[in-house]
């Protein structure tokens, strides 16, 4: 999409952000979450430099938009996260700073202007310290890398110990520090924001637009890690955000795309051999269901079993077809049905 098929709220093309700062909200469906996120933003003066990318199908998201004042983008194609964010910086390419948001985030107490006071200082990459909104630390302000060490641990629980500890040590640190807190190497931080100077979006190459959901913000910790470029948790800049995977955990597609993401990264990576994944894999899967099976909840062991079954049918067809025809990705409850079978995804 070109800037001039961007729209600002009144539908003139072109409109040019106020300042330097480029805010790149990725909207699907909440609105009462994107007005509150919105409205915790308006309070730090950037009306002006946010643009919702409305990723539903029926343009809900732009309503919200005008009645704050916001630019809005026409995201409808929804090719994801991470494509839904490059959309927005190829749009309004005259930035200093992009801020990648989730719209069902809030930024408390002028959070998102020290984030990118922080990141300009210290030349790198800023993440907000997550929090509930019931005022608890949220661990998932920081995510472990991937590698076979990592999978195994995800899946089966082994080894998990070890990274949980790093990632409350980090967390722990950021929430204590008045000033930001280096994210050591093989851990990256969360994708529900980030603060980049642009010079480093554009050596990185941003998100990357294979992932549709999950990881590609662990995908971007592993490339900044790569280039050398530093990634910091700000403790003094706090987010709230009660979403993350877990409250999403329990459907077939979000369980899905977490398994096609992590292939995706599995195979970026060259982290190893694909049938070793599929094995951690099924293995991790077959472990949840039978726990499902004891504990007698009946809708998670329906959701494991489904994904097994196209996990199996995946390993056996060979690899999904996870674009379209338009050449962008699509989502993994999708890709998974091509033109070989007649199966029609099931419902999540």
């Amino acid at each position: 999409m070109s800037a001039a098929e961007v729209k600002d709220p009144i539908g003139h093309p072109g409109n040019r952000l106020s300042s330097r700062v480029l805010v790149a909200m990725v909207f699907h469906s909440d609105t009462d979450a994107l007005a509150s996120c919105i409205a915790s933003l308006c309070t730090e003066g950037l009306t002006g430099n946010i643009v919702v990318c409305d990723t539903s199908a029926n343009g809900v998201g732009r309503a919200i938009a005008v009645e704050h004042g916001v630019l809005w983008c026409d995201g409808s194609r929804n090719a994801g996260y991470a494509w839904a964010s490059q959309l927005v910086a190829d749009a309004y390419p005259d930035y200093d700073v992009i801020v990648v948001s989730n719209s069902d985030v809030c930024f408390v107490d002028g959070a998102l202007g020290r984030l990118i006071s922080h990141s300009l200082e210290f030349g790198g990459v800023c993440y907000g310290l997550q929090k509930t909104s019931e005022g608890a630390v949220a661990s998932y302000s920081v995510h472990s890398q991937l590698s076979a060490r990592e999978s195994i641990a995800r899946w089966t629980g082994i080894g998990r110990r070890r990274f949980r500890t790093v990632v409350n040590s980090v967390t722990l640190r950021g929430a204590q520090s008045t000033a930001p807190v280096r994210i050591p190497s093989g851990f990256a931080g969360s994708g529900a924001v980030i603060v980049v100077p642009k010079d480093i979006w554009l050596k990185s190459g941003g998100l990357d637009p294979d992932y549709f959901l999950f990881d590609e913000d662990r995908s971007f910790g592993k490339e900044l890690e790569h280039l050398g470029i530093p990634a910091y948790l700000c403790g003094d800049c706090e987010i709230i955000h009660d979403g993350g995977f877990r409250s999403r955990d329990r459907s077939v597609a979000a369980i899905l795309e977490c398994v096609i993401s992590e292939q995706i990264s599995w195979r970026k990576q060259s982290v190893g051999a694909n049938f070793v994944l599929f094995s951690i894999q099924l293995v991790g899967l077959l472990t949840r269901m039978a726990s499902a099976m004891i504990l007698g909840r009946w809708h998670d062991v329906t959701v494991y079993s489904t994904v097994l079954r196209m996990v199996v049918k995946f390993i056996r067809g060979g690899t999904a077809n996870l674009y379209g025809e338009d050449g962008l990705r699509v989502p993994a409850t999708d890709s998974w049905f091509d033109h070989r079978h007649h199966d029609k995804p099931p419902s999540a």
